[in-house]
């Protein structure tokens, strides 16, 4: 069965040789959400490529990963059951996605080595996020775009899978918010 489009074709991912990779702890991460981006209905499976890819060729490559020891701090807010109302505390930036405006160069996904500290049971939730940031996809109230690691996740859906196809086929790079 051929394929429905012949233009369509996957985000090209490629690890940044700038930010050196510590351990294969940090490339199997990137890898395992990778592969979470897949198809997961057969028939999208068969008939679609997959809407992204990790390639070895950083020339190639629409998005540079790279990895640093910290990203610095923002605030987050959150209920705390113990005083019975919101509250704003300080947390690591886990992950950033940096999108060229004019295009002039790859998209930018910097992941931060306290992925491994502050989420050590699901790391790879927060770079999953990012590469849906290099895909073009927004914040969302639930999913795996929720606007903070572990509040309401529940992975990637059909409509972020959708979302995301519908961006690769307009070869949309990175997310820019309400700007595009």
């Amino acid at each position: 069965m051929p394929k429905v489009d012949p233009n369509y074709r996957p985000l090209r991912v490629a690890f940044d040789g700038d930010g050196k990779i510590r351990d294969e702890r940090e490339r199997r991460v990137v890898e395992r959400a990778v592969k979470r981006w897949l198809w997961k209905d057969p028939i999208r499976a068969k008939r679609l490529p997959p809407l992204i890819e990790l390639i070895e060729d950083q020339a190639a490559a629409e998005v540079l990963i790279t990895w640093h020891t910290t990203l610095g701090m923002t605030d987050h807010e959150e209920y705390d059951e113990t005083l019975g109302r919101r509250v704003t505390r300080p947390a690591p930036v886990l992950g950033e996605t940096d999108t060229a405006r004019d295009g002039s160069r790859p998209c930018l996904v910097r992941l931060s080595r306290e992925i491994f500290k502050e989420m050590p049971l699901n790391p790879v939730w927060a770079v999953t996020h990012e590469l849906g940031h290099a895909m073009g996809l927004g914040h969302q109230p639930g999913g795996v775009m929720v606007d903070r690691a572990g509040r309401h996740y529940t992975g990637i859906d059909y409509m972020d899978r959708e979302r995301a196809a519908s961006n690769r086929l307009e070869g949309v790079v990175g997310y820019l918010g309400d700007d595009r």
